[in-house]
C-alpha cells in the first residue's frame, strides 16, 4: 500500500512538472525571439561565464531576430524552450524554476543603417526585483563588436558577483511598490524633461515593460548616448534610478569647400543643426545626402569628410570639409539599336548635351545620373508617339575615362516594329451613334485609321472627351481606352469607351479662412449656387472673381462628392491679406518734380467689401485732395448687383505752360454688369467748378473766371484680365461717351468720345506682350461758346490720361502762335514686352514702343503725322504705389521743344486717370 502511495505521489509530481513545462512552452512561443542557454563548466568564474554567453550571443546575432532571451543554468544538457516577449514576474520565476536557471538575460537590438542600440535586462530569478538594465549604442562594425564584448563582460560581472554575494540564495519577498524614482548624470537636460518621459512613478507598481518603454523614450529624444537603470530595494519597496549620459551639443557648424552648392541649400537639406545633440546617425545621413546632392550636380568625384572638435562644456564643433573636384563631363552619347531615328535626334529628345567649346559659359555637358531616368522616360514617350509601342530601353552603360573626368553614355534601344492604327472605335454608354452628342464627340478624335499610332494624341482625345462631358454637367465622366495589338499586320485597334455617369449638381457651399471678411462678401463673388448643374467653368470664374477682389493671398475652390449621391459640395478656402494701407512719403516725376504724398485707404472696410480712401498730393505744379468711397453691391436689379461710388476732389494743375486751372467737384457713378464680370456698364454724373488763369495767350479758347461743368457719361467696359495689378493675359477695353450742356445745366457744352483697347498675351518664361490703342474725339455743341482748352486732348508724358512715353507732359498736339491748344481728335498706339526680373516683388523690365498725336477739327488724321518713340523701362508695383522709370528715344525729328532722348520717372501715385 505504501508503494502505491509513493507511485501515485510520483505521478502527480511528474504531472505538475510536465504541465508547468507545457505552460511555459505555450506561453513562451514567439518566432521573433531567439532563445538559448549558457552554462558554466566546473566552478563558476568571470572568464567561463563570459565565454559561454559570448558563444550563445553570436548564434543569436546570426539568426537575424530582434529579441533575445538567455537562461543561465548548471544543467549539462541544453533543454529546448521558447520565449514570449510579453513577460511578467510570474513567468520569469516559473522559467527559472522549470529550467533550474538562477539568472535570465533578455532584451533586443535595434539597427538604423550603421547605427545600433542594444537594450538588455539582467534578472536574478531568486529576486526578480533585483534587476539591472544595460543600454549600449554606437555606430559602425568595430564599435558593435566592442559593445558585444562589453555586454558579455557585464553579464559575467552580474552573475558572478551575485554568486559570490549569495553562496546560498535566499529568497526574499519584496513588495512591488516603488519607493522613489531618481535621475542621475544629467547636466544640461533638466530633470523635469527626463521625468516627463519616465512611465514609472513613486507609489506606482514596478513594471519591466514600463521601464523599457521609458528607456526607449529617453533614447528617442536624441539627447542621451547611454541610459542605464538601477533597481535597489528600500525596505520592502524599490528605488529606481535612471543613470543618463548626455550627448554633446553642437556649438557650431562650418561648411568649407562647398563650391557650386550654396551653404544655404546645404542647410535646408541636412538635419544637422547648431544647439542640437551630436548624433553619429545624423552625421552619416548628412554625408550620404551631400554626396547625392553633389552627384546630382555632376560632381561624382566630390569628397565629403566630417571633422569633429571637442569643446568645453560638453560641446562639439562640426566642420563639413568638402572637396568638390571637377565635374564629370559627358564627352559622348552612343545610341545602339536606333534604326529609325538619328542619334542626334534622340539626344535632343532626351536633353542630353555633351561637353563643347561653350561649356565653360553654359555649363552644358555635366554628367547628372539622377536625371537620366527622367530623360529615358522622355525617350520612351517619343517612341510611343511614333508608333513603337513595344520599344524598350536597357539599363544604360557608363564608360569612365581613367582619370574619371569624362564619361561615355551608351543607351541600348530595342525598337520593335512600328504600328499603325487600323480603326478607332468610339462607344458612349447611353448615347446612340446617330445622335448629335455622338457626332460632336466624334469630331474630338484626331486619330485616323492608317495613321501612325501616337499615344500623345490618344491622351489628348481622352482629355478633350472628358472635358466635353464635364462642362455638360457630367462631373464623374471617364474614358476607358484599350488597345488591341495585331502583330502580324503591325497594327492596333483603338477603342474608347465613355462612361458619362449622371449629371451632377452643386451642393452645400462651405467657406473657411475668412477671419475678417464676411461670408456674404465671398458668396456674392461666386457664380455657382447650390442645386445648379455642375460646370467647372463656374468654379474657374468664381476663383478669378475672388482673386480680383484683392482681399486674399490665396484662393482655392474644391469639390467633394456626397457619398451615394450625384452632388458635389463646394469648399472655398481663402487666406486673407492686409487690405488697409497708410502711406506718408514722396514721389517724383519728370513732369511734376517732387511731390509729397499721403493716403489712407481700405479696400475691405470692416470686412464688408466697401472700399474708401483719402488722398493728398502736393508739391510742384500739381496739388490734389480727394475722397473716394465704393459700395460694389448697393442693391440687386434683375438678380445682378448694382455698384455705386462717390468721389469728391479739389485739384490745382499748372503743368501746362500756357494756362493753369483749379477744379473743385465730385461725381457719382453707378455700375451694372451686363454679362458676368466681363462686360459692365457705368453711368456717371459729374459736377465740377473750374477756375482758369491764362498765363500766355489763348483767351479765345480759355474762359476766364469760374466755369461750371455738369456732365453725364456712359462707359462700357470689357475686362478679362487675369490680374488687375500685374496682368499677363486678357483684355481691358472701354468705350466712353460724355455729354455736357442743356438740359443738365452748366456752362460747358460738348460731346466727347474715348475708346481704349489693351490686349495682353502670355509668352514663354513668364514674359508677356501688351498692345494697346486710344482713340478720342470731342466736339462743341454751342457754336457761340468756344470749346474750353482743358476739355481737349493733350498727348505726351508718363503721367497723363493720354500718355506717350519719350515726350514731355502734354507736349504733343496742335499749336497756335506757338502755344499748345490741344486737339479735338486724338490717337495713340503702344506695344510693350514685359520681362519678370523679381516676380515675387512684382518688379518687371519692359521694352516699349508708342506713337500718337492730336489734331484740330480742321486737320485731317494721317498715320504719317504720328510721332513715335521707343525705349526700355522698369516697373515696380511697390507697397507704396507704382514706381516707373523709362528711357526713350524719339524716332524722327523732335517737336515742341522735346529732346531726342528722355529719361522719365514716376514714383508714388499717378495723376487722376492713370
Amino acid at each position: 500500500m505504501k508503494f502505491f502511495k509513493q507511485v501515485f505521489l510520483g505521478i502527480i509530481i511528474a504531472g505538475v512538472l510536465i504541465l508547468n513545462s507545457i505552460n511555459a512552452y505555450a506561453a513562451l512561443n514567439n518566432k521573433n525571439v531567439w532563445t538559448g542557454f549558457f552554462y558554466q563548466k566546473g566552478s563558476p568564474s568571470l572568464t567561463s561565464i563570459k565565454k559561454s554567453f559570448a558563444e550563445s550571443f553570436k548564434k543569436y546575432l546570426n539568426s537575424g531576430k530582434p529579441y533575445f532571451v538567455f537562461a543561465y543554468t548548471k544543467l549539462k544538457t541544453k533543454p529546448y524552450f521558447n520565449y514570449d516577449k510579453k513577460i511578467n514576474l510570474v513567468r520569469i520565476k516559473k522559467l527559472g524554476i522549470v529550467y533550474h536557471s538562477n539568472y535570465i538575460i533578455t532584451g533586443s537590438i535595434s539597427r538604423f543603417g550603421s547605427n545600433f542600440t542594444v537594450h538588455a535586462m539582467f534578472i536574478d530569478v531568486s529576486n526578480v526585483y533585483k534587476s539591472k538594465t544595460v543600454n549600449l549604442s554606437g555606430s559602425g562594425t568595430m564599435q558593435f563588436d566592442k559593445d558585444v564584448n562589453l555586454l558579455s563582460l557585464k553579464v559575467s560581472n552580474f552573475i558572478f558577483g551575485n554568486i559570490e554575494k549569495n553562496k546560498t540564495i535566499k529568497k526574499t519577498v519584496f513588495n512591488k511598490i516603488i519607493y522613489a524614482v531618481r535621475v542621475k548624470g544629467n547636466v544640461r537636460v533638466g530633470k523635469g524633461f527626463i521625468m516627463n518621459r519616465i512611465e514609472v512613478n513613486k507609489g506606482g507598481e514596478y513594471s519591466i515593460k514600463k521601464i523599457n518603454d521609458s528607456v526607449k523614450k529617453l533614447y528617442k529624444t536624441g539627447y542621451f548616448k547611454n541610459v542605464l537603470v538601477n533597481v535597489k530595494p528600500h525596505g520592502n519597496q524599490l528605488i529606481i534610478t535612471f543613470i543618463v549620459s548626455e550627448r554633446p551639443l553642437i556649438k557650431s557648424i562650418k561648411y568649407t569647400g562647398n563650391g557650386s552648392v550654396s551653404v544655404k541649400k546645404i542647410k535646408k537639406i541636412i538635419n544637422v543643426k547648431p544647439e542640437r545633440p551630436y548624433s553619429s546617425y545624423e552625421i552619416d545621413k548628412a554625408l550620404k545626402i551631400l554626396k547625392f546632392v553633389y552627384s546630382a550636380e555632376g560632381y561624382y568625384n566630390a569628397k565629403v569628410k566630417v571633422k569633429k572638435k571637442i569643446l568645453p562644456g560638453n560641446y562639439v564643433s562640426v566642420d563639413f570639409a568638402i572637396k568638390q573636384n571637377q565635374p564629370v563631363m559627358v564627352n559622348k552619347v552612343e545610341f545602339r539599336g536606333n534604326t529609325s531615328f538619328t542619334s542626334g535626334k534622340l539626344a535632343s529628345v532626351m536633353g542630353i548635351k555633351t561637353v563643347n567649346l561653350l561649356t565653360w559659359i553654359t555649363g552644358a555637358g555635366k554628367f547628372k545620373k539622377a536625371r537620366l531616368n527622367t530623360q529615358i522616360i522622355k525617350l520612351l514617350s517619343f517612341y510611343y508617339n511614333h508608333g513603337y509601342i513595344e520599344v524598350s530601353v536597357k539599363k544604360p552603360l557608363f564608360i569612365f575615362s581613367k582619370d574619371k573626368k569624362y564619361v561615355t553614355i551608351i543607351i541600348r534601344i530595342v525598337q520593335g516594329p512600328q504600328f499603325r492604327v487600323s480603326k478607332v472605335n468610339l462607344t458612349i454608354k447611353g448615347t446612340k451613334k446617330n445622335s448629335k452628342e455622338y457626332q460632336a464627340v466624334q469630331k474630338l478624335i484626331i486619330t485616323k485609321p492608317g495613321s501612325i499610332f501616337n499615344r500623345k494624341n490618344i491622351e489628348k482625345e481622352i482629355l478633350s472627351i472628358t472635358k466635353y462631358f464635364t462642362y455638360k454637367g457630367y462631373a464623374f465622366a471617364n474614358v476607358q481606352p484599350s488597345i488591341k495589338i495585331k502583330r502580324k499586320t503591325s497594327s492596333v485597334l483603338v477603342s474608347l469607351i465613355v462612361h458619362k455617369g449622371k449629371i451632377a449638381k452643386f451642393g452645400k457651399i462651405t467657406i473657411t479662412g475668412n477671419d475678417i471678411t464676411y461670408s456674404y462678401v465671398i458668396l456674392r463673388a461666386l457664380v455657382l449656387f447650390p442645386g445648379e448643374k455642375y460646370n467647372p467653368k463656374l468654379i474657374k470664374i468664381s476663383r478669378q472673381n475672388l482673386k480680383n477682389l484683392m482681399y486674399f493671398k490665396h484662393v482655392t475652390i474644391t469639390t467633394e462628392k456626397v457619398p451615394g449621391r450625384n452632388i458635389l459640395n463646394v469648399k472655398v478656402h481663402v487666406k486673407e491679406q492686409s487690405t488697409g494701407k497708410f502711406t506718408i512719403g514722396g514721389g517724383y516725376s519728370s513732369a511734376t518734380s517732387f511731390m509729397a504724398i499721403s493716403s489712407i485707404s481700405e479696400s475691405n472696410l470692416f470686412g464688408t467689401g466697401i472700399s474708401a480712401s483719402i488722398n493728398v498730393q502736393a508739391g510742384g505744379p500739381y496739388q490734389s485732395y480727394s475722397f473716394n468711397v465704393l459700395q460694389p453691391y448697393l442693391t440687386y436689379i434683375f438678380a445682378r448687383p448694382l455698384s455705386a461710388s462717390l468721389s469728391l476732389y479739389d485739384t490745382f494743375n499748372s503743368l501746362y505752360y500756357e494756362f493753369a486751372y483749379r477744379s473743385v467737384g465730385g461725381s457719382v457713378t453707378f455700375g451694372y454688369p451686363l454679362y458676368g464680370n466681363v462686360l459692365t456698364e457705368y453711368f456717371r454724373y459729374l459736377l465740377e467748378q473750374d477756375n482758369s488763369v491764362i498765363i500766355q495767350g489763348l483767351t479765345n479758347i480759355l474762359p476766364q473766371g469760374k466755369v461750371t461743368t455738369s456732365e453725364v457719361s456712359l462707359t462700357t467696359v470689357y475686362n478679362t484680365l487675369n490680374n488687375p495689378i500685374v496682368p499677363t493675359a486678357g483684355d481691358m477695353d472701354s468705350f466712353r461717351v460724355s455729354y455736357a450742356g442743356p438740359p443738365i445745366g452748366g456752362n460747358d457744352d460738348f460731346v466727347k468720345y474715348v475708346i481704349q483697347a489693351n490686349h495682353y498675351i502670355p509668352l514663354w518664361w513668364g514674359t508677356s506682350f501688351m498692345q494697346g490703342a486710344q482713340l478720342g474725339y470731342i466736339t462743341g455743341t454751342n457754336s457761340s461758346y468756344p470749346l474750353p482748352i482743358y476739355q481737349r486732348f493733350f498727348v505726351g508724358g508718363i503721367m497723363n490720361n493720354y500718355p506717350l512715353l519719350g515726350f514731355m507732359y502734354d507736349s504733343v498736339g496742335p499749336s497756335e502762335d506757338g502755344n499748345l491748344v490741344g486737339g479735338t481728335k486724338m490717337f495713340t498706339v503702344q506695344a510693350k514686352y514685359f520681362i519678370p526680373i523679381l516676380k515675387r516683388m512684382k518688379f518687371y523690365g519692359f521694352l516699349w514702343w508708342n506713337a500718337g498725336n492730336a489734331w484740330l477739327q480742321s486737320e485731317p488724321v494721317f498715320p504719317i503725322s504720328l510721332v513715335q518713340a521707343a525705349g526700355i523701362g522698369f516697373n515696380w508695383y511697390s507697397p507704396f504705389g507704382p514706381i516707373t522709370i523709362t528711357y526713350g528715344k524719339i524716332l524722327g525729328s523732335p517737336i515742341n521743344g522735346n529732346n531726342s532722348t528722355r529719361i522719365q520717372f514716376s514714383l508714388g501715385e499717378g495723376l487722376p486717370g492713370i
